[in-house]
């Protein structure tokens, strides 16, 4: 499979929940929902680009294009990760910005909250459609438009810097599916973790 198919089809599996009713995977425990104040988005942003689970995440993601040798041109040794730590935080940084900066225009709350609760099935709909909307001050879950610009945000600005191996639109949009496929696994496993590591994943 090409760059360009493989592009392709990351991007057809992020997007095939968003015709879901997602309302249907709405937990009991939400439905007294309380909108996220000014004060509370700023922590969360705050958290985003300075908490430590952005440079762990970063970290780990260096280490997994460190041991592909990806992209080939920055080399490997330490000079190489750090070449790759730097570029994963920079793709953070990035899409953390423009998704809390959205989120806060839009009233989004992109906050997953777990299910709890129900069949296996129920709640891993739950936790996969969660990756892709938000809710709104009423507490109802709509379509994350802050989300979705913040992973396009991210995958494609971050090209700017790349190498000429990874560089191109289709790497772009790999970016993105695989952004989008990281939330997803967050998501599951905030959902289905024992309750005293499920702060991690949020």
């Amino acid at each position: 499979m090409n760059g360009s198919r493989l592009a392709l089809l990351l991007l057809l599996i992020p997007a095939l929940p968003l015709g879901a009713q997602t309302t249907v995977y709405t937990p009991p425990s939400t439905q007294n929902y309380t909108p996220l104040t000014s004060h509370e988005r700023f922590d969360a942003y705050l958290s985003g680009i300075v908490g430590v689970n952005a440079f762990v995440d970063s970290a780990a993601v260096a280490a997994i294009g460190q041991a592909g040798d990806w992209p080939y041109e920055w080399g490997e040794g330490s000079a190489g990760f750090g070449r790759r730590f730097a570029s994963a935080y920079g793709q953070r940084f990035v899409g953390q910005t423009i998704m809390h900066g959205t989120a806060a225009l839009l009233h989004e709350d992109n906050r997953f909250l777990p299910l709890n609760e129900g069949s296996v099935r129920h709640r891993l709909a739950y936790a996969v459609t969660s990756a892709f909307v938000a809710r709104r001050d009423d507490g109802s879950r709509r379509v994350s438009f802050s989300a979705i610009s913040g992973g396009a945000g991210a995958a494609f600005i971050s090209r700017a810097w790349q190498p000429p191996s990874r560089s191109s639109v289709a790497d772009g949009a790999m970016a993105f599916g695989l952004g989008f496929a990281g939330r997803i696994g967050l998501n599951v496993a905030g959902e289905f973790s024992p309750r005293m590591f499920k702060r991690f994943f949020q």
